[in-house]
């Protein structure tokens, strides 16, 4: 009978390695043929029989060393995986507590403040008067040697060294006739007037009070965009 001679192939070496491993703990750990990560065994170079041994066991006459690696070499990362669905918003938190209102604070003082006309009693040549809970204080302005208080009408109201007053020609000029020369003069519409305005002194006056004789000072009105008014204003005069 002829020696039948196997050759050692993959599917030799595969199917005793399952074996070997299906062998089980006891017996695997028994037989120890792994070193720093190294099987060892043996094959038969004529049957392909396979045996795994110790580091330390020789193979016989007819057998030939087979090692190999207990774990392969890592493989190449895979691609990265698709992103997940989004996951569903969270509900919404309860709304907290509202806060306590704190207490009303206490009302403050107020000061009120009022223009005082020139000829008042405590102010003759006019000034500022303050309103607090202790009472009314003034602020005067300074004494003057003549001033006026003309209405809206063009009417002498109060004055001092000021006999007469008549409109001038031209619109919203007046012409005022003093017992004394003045050397300095200063206008400005009255609080109670009921348009804004402004207004200014030439002493002496000008050619609008020549018809008129008065001629000592002259007090021109002007509405907020800086035009002779044709509305007459009451305004106040002093006069140093």
């Amino acid at each position: 009978m002829g020696h039948i001679r196997r050759h050692i192939s993959y599917a030799n070496v595969a199917s005793t390695l399952a074996l070997v491993f299906a062998m089980g703990g006891g017996a695997y750990a028994a037989i120890a043929p792994v070193h720093d990560g190294v099987i060892h065994g043996c094959y038969n170079r004529y049957s392909g029989a396979l045996r795994v041994v110790n580091p330390q066991t020789r193979c016989g006459r007819h057998q030939r060393v087979l090692n190999f690696n207990q774990r392969g070499s890592a493989g190449f990362p895979g691609p990265a995986g698709l992103a997940g669905p989004a996951g569903k918003t969270g509900a919404t938190g309860k709304t907290g507590a509202t806060g306590k209102t704190g207490a009303t604070g206490k009302a403050g003082t107020s000061v009120t403040s009022a223009a005082v006309p020139v000829g008042n009693a405590t102010c003759a040549a006019g000034g500022s008067s303050f309103v607090t809970v202790s009472g009314t204080t003034f602020a005067c302005n300074g004494s003057a040697i003549a001033f006026a208080s003309v209405n809206a009408t063009g009417s002498l109201t109060a004055g001092k060294n000021t006999t007469a007053v008549a409109a001038g020609t031209g619109t919203g000029t007046y012409c005022l006739k003093l017992a004394v020369a003045p050397t300095i003069g200063v206008a400005s519409i009255r609080g109670d007037s009921t348009s804004a305005g402004s207004a200014e002194v030439l002493i002496p006056a000008g050619p609008a009070c020549t018809a008129t004789g008065d001629t000592t000072a002259e007090v021109r009105t002007f509405n907020p965009a800086g035009t002779p008014t044709g509305t007459a204003l009451p305004f106040d005069v002093m006069f140093g």
